[in-house]
């Protein structure tokens, strides 16, 4: 597996039990530099799993396309 897809798929164990990750949160969990975190966070965007609602904060597509 290639650094990036490992990256994406820390983020995505990450981000799919809690639906929502803020600024610094993935790298302090998974202990990954911020960039790295950064890298797989915004390979969930590209990929159409998450959505950036802030720098450093990211959400689920699926619950950020839930109303209310």
């Amino acid at each position: 597996m290639s650094r990036p897809v490992a990256l994406r798929e820390i983020a995505r164990g990450f981000l799919e039990p809690g639906g929502m990750t803020v600024r610094g949160e993935l790298a302090r969990v998974a202990a990954l530099s911020r960039p790295d975190a950064g890298l797989g966070n915004r390979a969930l965007v590209a990929d159409g799993t998450a959505t950036m609602t802030a720098p450093g904060v990211y959400v689920l597509s699926a619950f950020a396309a839930t109303p209310g």
